[in-house]
């Protein structure tokens, strides 16, 4: 019912327990543009990549968001991916990859009323017409090799969000019990910085 009250405007929810669901299917259409770019470096002692990706994807719906167009949920402006390796012996390599995404986007409840059965009500004052921070975040990595008569032995190590960027996963509404009572947005991170060490052999 949340999911109604927030990504619908003035739409209370009808449960229908018949089978005829093509009524609650409504026709639309999405328009879908951008450019990629790609540079690619597969030789030498120092590899890696750079890749760029804008796009934007819109949603029409006569009867959605008063017929306005709206952005996909997966609609990101930009895309971006670094990445770097480097050997300094065949033994003995090092990398960094970076990301950076424009933030999805999401219905935020702008509005707050009660309803005739007193119960309080959301309602946003339009689809998808907020956006999360941007995400981004720098990975290293470093990897030795062994090589034994009948096995390999590598070793390695990650660390995943080396300055710690503490990317929002979603937000919410929170509101303050103490004066001045006001409402906030609170954001739900996860993985901060993180380091793994791996050992595999190979037969």
């Amino acid at each position: 019912m949340f999911y109604f009250l927030i990504n619908n405007q003035n739409i209370v929810p009808v449960y229908n327990t018949a089978r005829d669901w093509e009524r609650n299917v409504i026709k639309g259409r999405t328009t879908s543009k951008g450019f990629e770019f790609l540079l690619h470096k597969p030789t030498g002692k120092l590899k890696g990549w750079i890749s760029l990706t804008w796009s934007k994807t819109l949603k029409y719906f006569s009867e959605v968001n008063n017929g306005q167009a709206f952005p996909a949920n997966h609609d990101k402006t930009w895309n971006m991916n670094v990445g770097l390796t480097y050997h300094f012996t065949p033994k003995f390599t090092t990398g960094a990859n970076f990301v950076y995404n424009t933030g999805n986007t999401f219905s935020l409840a702008t509005e707050e009323y009660n309803s005739t059965e007193g119960i309080k009500l959301l309602r946003s004052n339009g689809r998808n017409n907020y956006r999360l921070p941007a995400f981004h975040q720098l990975s290293i990595n470093a990897a030795y090799l062994v090589k034994k008569e009948k096995y390999d032995i590598r070793y390695s190590l990650n660390v995943y969000n080396i300055y710690n960027r503490l990317n929002a996963y979603y937000i919410y509404i929170y509101e303050n019990n103490s004066p001045p009572f006001e409402k906030i947005l609170k954001k739900v991170s996860i993985l901060p910085l993180t380091p793994t060490f791996n050992i595999s052999i190979n037969f």
